[in-house]
């Protein structure tokens, strides 16, 4: 949109409004585009526009879909009318669910990010790793074997880089990658069973997310 501009009179019902569509809550806001004023529902705005007017995905404001409304004021914020609670109730529970999906996700990326050996990092998705299985049968046949066409990464440049294994190399390989997997699932454990379940309050969640979602993973 050309010369896209929020108008102070638009109406955003901010993010505790749980009809939502497409992610966003489905409210008109009244925009003016190159001198003209006209109203568009949030959702139909592209992802773009939305960053020019300033409003951001239900997604981002991460725990107050948790909240439940007990009363209302209106206040108006960088142009913006906003309906917002005077006082909420914070459902623990729901928090809790969405934290053990998300400490799910993250030991999937954390597992499927490699493993460095060496200054070298090795796949450690299902294909890399079942590329490395192939061919352990050729070590265990012959203790002289050599892979030189491997493919890897340089764990300080991300370049990729041909590297030759041996025995004893493949390995040290396979251990890491093992020892890598198991730290994985062991603090998925550890902080689904041990630290989610102490969560009560919207402020532990807050600490959760900001300290302890993305620490110590391997």
């Amino acid at each position: 949109m050309e010369n896209l501009m929020l108008k102070s009179s638009g109406w955003w019902v901010a993010p505790w409004n749980r009809t939502v569509v497409g992610g966003l809550p489905a409210t008109k806001v009244e925009v003016e585009r190159g001198g003209v004023t006209c109203a568009i529902a949030v959702n139909k705005l592209s992802e773009s526009e939305r960053e020019t007017l300033g409003i951001m995905p239900w997604q981002e404001y991460g725990p107050a879909k948790f909240h439940e409304a007990q009363d209302w004021e209106i206040v108006e914020e960088a142009g913006m009318k906003i309906r917002r609670p005077l006082a909420v109730e914070f459902n623990a529970e729901e928090a809790k669910a969405e934290l053990i999906a998300k400490i799910d996700g993250k030991r999937k990326i954390v597992e499927e990010g490699g493993v460095v050996v060496d200054g070298i990092r090795f796949a450690t998705n299902q294909k890399g790793r079942t590329s490395l299985v192939s061919v352990q049968a050729s070590f265990e046949a012959d203790a002289d074997h050599l892979e030189n066409d491997w493919l890897a990464q340089d764990a300080e440049s991300g370049e990729t880089i041909w590297v030759s294994m041996d025995a004893v190399k493949y390995g040290v390989i396979i251990t890491a990658i093992r020892a890598h997997i198991r730290a994985c699932f062991a603090e998925q454990r550890r902080k689904s069973e041990e630290l989610v379940p102490a969560i009560d309050t919207y402020q532990d969640y807050q600490d959760f997310i900001e300290s302890e979602l993305d620490s110590l993973w391997s």
